[in-house]
């Protein structure tokens, strides 16, 4: 999928019919997805039918959600998201906002994530490959904090 080719603000919604929190979610996206239109459009994609187009987006679990406005990504979760931070996400793409907030558990698991693959990486070897990943996860999860821009 070309995110340049959307016009619209755009929700896209990376899902799994055998994913939970994915079923969790979908009453509430639908409700804000009808809620929000024509402002903000939703596309679904379900990697069960359609996991190039998954992959094409460089989506590695469901549910993730993407936000493009003009035709650029403004903002990406993975994970079940609460009806109020789906409402932020809609909000802020029907208003032309980049959503500011990063949620604590986008923040933690990955610092988690890169500290645990750091400390792994440290203590079987060294394994630098593990190391540098770790770091790179690190600088991942820091990024949205210093305002960086990928």
């Amino acid at each position: 999928m070309d995110l340049t080719s959307l016009k619209r603000p755009t929700v896209i919604e990376i899902w799994s019919p055998t994913c939970s929190a994915c079923r969790a979610m979908q009453p509430d996206i639908d409700e804000l997805a009808a809620e929000y239109h024509p402002s903000v459009d939703l596309v679904k994609i379900d990697v069960s039918t359609d996991l190039e187009a998954a992959k094409a987006l460089g989506t590695w679990g469901t549910p993730t959600l993407i936000g493009v406005s003009a035709g650029r990504q403004v903002f990406r979760h993975t994970g079940r998201r609460t009806r109020r931070e789906l409402e932020n996400l809609f909000s802020s793409l029907a208003s032309g906002d980049t959503p500011s907030r990063v949620t604590r558990a986008d923040l933690t698991a990955k610092l988690l994530g890169g500290l645990a693959l750091v400390g792994v990486g440290l203590s079987t070897g060294p394994v630098w490959a593990l190391v540098g990943i770790g770091a790179g996860v690190l600088l991942w999860g820091l990024a949205p904090l210093l305002k960086w821009r990928g």
